[in-house]
């Protein structure tokens, strides 16, 4: 029995990229340090298994594992190759650099089969392994395979009418990222020109920081913290296909949390034409919620920064 978690989850997984910022604010600006160079990954996946015996199989190799080292495949990175032949090292992977290096471990898995290789070499268009792959395929799914933790073990469960499920969480800092800017640039500041997506509601909040002092039976003294009112908006991306999941996954690593800042249109209603504002992330720990395998949504809780503000 192979020791990789091989199947296949539901398309509905949520990840999460966290990265760690230090934001020291005073009156009128703000510094800002990155403290984590590598990020923490996330993902948390759903599972209906075919039958019994592969529902016992799956429970068989969760008692094999060990939760601090799981081998799993990174479903968002996943790719499909076609009529592979035992003798092939070679195949047609688009951008496979950024998700592979060499040395590293990547799965093939076609049905019942699952089959672990070492990367030799990858390119942006095409991952070499170190030997044939030596089973013919007529379709495989191709995913990087990551050495994970399952902090919260395998929760299976079956019901009344013989459906087997089975969910877990899966963490790593060994995922392979990739950051880029892909936005035009006002000033050297990216300029996201595409309105959020309203999808449900977007919720916004202006507010002033204070210091309450109360002396439970005396006076309340009131003192103004900062001497600009901060502006939260949530930026709601829902990328379909493969380059601009690629894009907005690659933004995420740019901004590397609450670190970088950027331009965001509000595109209010309220108003005649897009209103630039300068932002940053208000959070360092961004979800990516999938619908399905070509499509997600992620939302960038956005804080307005001030005008006068500094980064390390």
């Amino acid at each position: 029995m192979s020791n990789v978690w091989k199947y296949i989850p539901l398309n509905n997984l949520t990840e999460s990229i966290s990265y760690l910022t230090d934001v020291i604010k005073n009156r009128s600006s703000e510094t800002r340090e990155a403290i984590r160079e590598y990020p923490r990954h996330e993902m948390v996946c759903n599972y209906i298994f075919n039958d019994h015996a592969e529902f016992s199989e799956a429970k068989a190799l969760a008692k094999l594992m060990t939760p601090m080292s799981v081998l799993v495949p990174w479903w968002p990175y996943w790719q499909r190759v076609d009529e592979i032949l035992s003798t092939d090292n070679t195949f047609l992977i688009a951008n496979a650099d950024e998700m592979y290096t060499a040395g590293d471990a990547v799965v093939f898995i076609s049905g019942s089969s699952c089959i672990e290789k070492e990367v030799l070499t990858a390119s942006s268009t095409e991952l070499v392994i170190t030997v044939p792959i030596g089973t013919a395929l007529a379709t495989a799914i191709v995913c990087p395979l990551i050495q994970s933790i399952v902090s919260g073990g395998f929760n299976f469960s079956r019901d009344s009418v013989k459906i087997n499920t089975a969910s877990a969480t899966f963490g790593s800092v060994y995922v392979k990222s990739s950051s880029y800017q892909p936005w035009p640039l006002d000033s050297g500041i990216p300029i996201i020109d595409e309105p959020s997506k309203v999808s449900g509601s977007l919720p916004e909040n202006i507010s002033k920081a204070i210091e309450v002092y109360d002396g439970d039976v005396g006076n309340v003294t009131f003192m103004e913290v900062e001497k600009y009112f901060r502006h939260n908006q949530t930026l709601r991306l829902m990328p379909h296909g493969y380059a601009d999941r690629r894009k907005i996954r690659r933004f995420i690593h740019w901004i590397q949390g609450r670190y970088q800042t950027f331009y965001m249109n509000t595109w209010a209603e309220e108003t005649e034409s897009p209103v630039k504002t300068l932002v940053r992330s208000d959070a360092d720990r961004i979800e990516i919620k999938h619908h399905d395998w070509n499509m997600f949504t992620v939302n960038i809780p956005c804080v307005e920064v001030p005008d006068v503000e500094e980064s390390s």
